[in-house]
């Protein structure tokens, strides 16, 4: 059913026609995403759309992540939700066609308008919401989430002229792992040497009262 519902969106916005595109669309990401690396922490990704100029019914969007992070399973299937500016007929969905790419979609079949306001009739930015997973595997660090250009478009319909509006520029944020593997490169520590060499590379036992040796690492003047 999932899968359908994908399709049925994906297909609503390829019959779109391209007849204008605003100027003023913007997307965005919370600049910093914070996971724990423990298969069992979600934490909720927020999107969020701003346009002054359009109301949009539908919209299709690709989200890139580092690998090992993974969808959150909710009893219906992935967790997933439309902010409070859908319509009734609104409906969402995504997918992870692959390790690091996450699909979303969103249709009404009535065609009806998001709204730019939630139920208390205030402005809000806040589109759509999406739970996540980090892997007990995945090492500690910062990696880059990005909403490519290319794989995002929100259509709208004013009287008989279909709205087709796209990014310009990728969206990037910064989503930022702990309590998993440390990395390789961080874990890394410096060792001194285990002696004394002279500059030929010879084990010293005891040094001369002149001379230039090595000394962890270093060129030491007697």
């Amino acid at each position: 059913m999932r899968r359908f519902i994908i399709t049925v969106c994906l297909v609503h916005l390829a019959l779109a026609g391209v007849q204008a595109q605003s100027q003023h669309l913007k997307v965005w990401l919370d600049n910093q995403i914070t996971m724990t690396a423990d298969s069992s922490t979600v934490t909720t990704l927020k999107v969020y759309q701003t346009d002054p100029s359009e109301e949009y019914t539908s919209f299709n969007m690709s989200i890139v992540v580092p690998k090992g992070i993974k969808i959150h399973k909710a009893e219906k299937g992935y967790d997933v939700k439309l902010g409070l500016r859908g319509a009734p007929s609104h409906v969402i969905a995504c997918s992870m066609p692959s390790d690091t790419l996450i699909k979303v979609a969103c249709m009404s079949v009535q065609n009806e308008k998001m709204s730019r306001h939630n139920q208390n009739d205030n402005t809000t930015e806040e589109l759509f919401t999406i739970a996540l997973l980090a892997d007990k595997n995945m090492q500690n660090g910062d990696y880059d989430v990005i909403v490519p250009s290319s794989g995002l478009v929100f259509n709208g319909r004013s009287g008989d002229t279909y709205v087709s509006s796209k990014l310009t520029e990728d969206i990037t944020a910064t989503m930022r792992v702990s309590g998993g593997m440390e990395s390789s490169i961080s874990s890394v520590k410096h060792k001194k040497s285990d002696g004394i060499y002279d500059m030929h590379g010879r084990k010293v036992v005891r040094k001369a009262k002149h001379g230039v040796y090595i000394e962890d690492g270093k060129k030491v003047l007697e």
